[in-house]
């Protein structure tokens, strides 16, 4: 049984006495997503306190260069880490390590207008002022690679889909994700064979702060899971050129404070509640910057294309359809208990992948959904059609954005998404998404080399 949390510095400390612990790993996500740390040992945790570890630059690219120097750069000012105990993860795979998650801090102790991870915790506190409360759960896909001798990058498992071959196969690297996510506090509940040589995870609700938590030590332990394995894990959209495809699908649910009963649901008819409409419209009428919150990398848009394998394409909704951008999921009464025998509807958000920053992304999920809430949106009924082979016949649903610049656009141009995610953190991300873009034009593929070579 897993103890409860600490929740101060000095059970921390205990903690990671009981534990073996010596040396704690500071952990905050940058604004496209990649996981920055600093090592404290022991000593100094106890000495210096919990916000008390400085940092300059939280604005890098993919490359680990400064695409702002402007404003972040060597005469920026300093902010700092302030570990939050409740998140403490040993890392089974690094002896005498834990991780926490930071918040990141002004001198002041204020917030850091570039600190994402606070602004989930500000609007999932929104919500719960509107009297409502909402559990979110991750479920990330990612790709399980071996590197061939020519440098060829393969599946280590390629069987058929939801296949008992491939977790046959590759059984000893999913028992390690297992392990080591259930060491981190993070439970694996379900574990699928996808498409190709891809693998998804399934994890319990939390609430939102939580949720992202757990999807970056997922993370962790995937990554680290496989290297032990002799594998490459990762959760970019597409791995592989002619392979399938990974997002990380959201799913939300939403209760009345006062009593847990299902919000989105009402409990008379069964159907839409006018809170449920109000939240779904928000997602749909601010699918853009939504989707570009969630997905904004030069990888992203080799899977938010029409006629990919279930990717939406387009800003639509349905129930049960999963080509959808949300997916609305109605539960049966024998997974939900006689006393909500009605129903518990859910919603899934599926236009994220694994090369964002998940605060970011819920974020823009809660904001849009505050923002449904109060203005009422027009909502299109839901649909069947399967978007990933059929095109709109008018202007609805609208499209979503196909390529980086377009995805940034959408982000920038949002009132709403870019007012709650702030200046900073919309211009980091803009800032690093275009040096990447334009880094990644600048590449000559073998693709054009076998192609247009011989041609001209």
């Amino acid at each position: 049984m897993r103890s409860p949390p600490p929740r101060s510095r000095d059970e921390l400390l205990a903690r990671m006495d009981d534990d073996g612990v010596t040396r704690l790993q500071l952990e905050f996500t940058d604004f496209i997503g990649v996981s920055r740390c600093r090592l404290v040992t022991r000593e100094v945790l106890a000495r210096d306190g919990l916000p008390n570890f400085p940092w300059v630059n939280i604005a890098h690219d993919v490359s680990d260069g400064e695409p702002d120097p402007e404003n972040m750069g060597p005469g920026s000012s300093t902010f700092w880490l302030s570990p939050d105990p409740v998140t403490y993860a040993p890392l089974p795979f690094v002896p005498g390590v834990a991780s926490v998650q930071c918040t990141l801090l002004n001198a002041d102790g204020s917030r850091y207008a570039g600190c994402a991870r606070s602004l989930v915790a500000d609007y999932a506190g929104r919500l719960e002022s509107e009297g409502l409360a909402v559990a979110m759960a991750f479920e990330p896909e990612g790709s399980v690679l071996r590197q061939e001798p020519d440098g060829r990058w393969v599946y280590a498992s390629d069987t058929p889909i939801f296949s008992p071959e491939r977790i046959a196969e590759l059984s000893a690297f999913v028992d390690l994700v297992i392990e080591y996510s259930r060491a981190m506090g993070v439970p694996i509940e379900k574990v699928s064979a996808e498409a190709g040589g891809t693998m998804e995870f399934n994890t319990p609700p939390s609430a939102p702060v939580a949720a992202c938590d757990r999807l970056l030590q997922f993370r962790a332990a995937f990554k680290a899971a496989a290297r032990q394995c002799g594998y490459l894990g990762t959760l970019v959209p597409r791995a592989i050129t002619d392979g399938p495809i990974c997002g990380i699908h959201l799913h939300l649910s939403m209760s009345h404070a006062d009593g847990g009963r299902d919000a989105l649901v009402d409990a008379a008819t069964g159907g839409w509640s006018g809170t449920g409409r109000d939240v779904l419209s928000g997602l749909i009428t601010h699918a853009a910057a939504v989707t570009a919150a969630g997905s904004n990398s030069v990888n992203s848009f080799k899977r938010l294309v029409p006629e990919n394998s279930w990717a939406p394409a387009y800003a639509s909704w349905g129930f049960g359809n999963r080509s959808c951008l949300v997916r609305v999921v109605d539960d049966p009464p024998f997974l939900t208990g006689q006393q909500r025998a009605q129903g518990v509807r859910r919603l899934e958000v599926r236009c994220a992948d694994g090369t964002c920053n998940p605060y970011v992304f819920a974020v823009s999920v809660l904001a849009a959904m505050l923002a449904g809430l109060s203005e009422h949106y027009p909502l299109a009924e839901g649909s069947d059609a399967d978007w990933g082979r059929t095109r709109p016949a008018g202007e609805h649903p609208a499209p979503l954005p196909r390529t980086v610049d377009e995805a940034l656009l959408a982000l920038n141009s949002d009132k709403v998404i870019a007012g709650a995610l702030g200046d900073v953190v919309v211009r980091g991300i803009t800032r690093a998404r275009t040096a990447e873009r334009r880094a990644f034009q600048s590449i000559v593929t073998t693709w054009e080399q076998d192609h247009l070579f011989p041609r001209y």
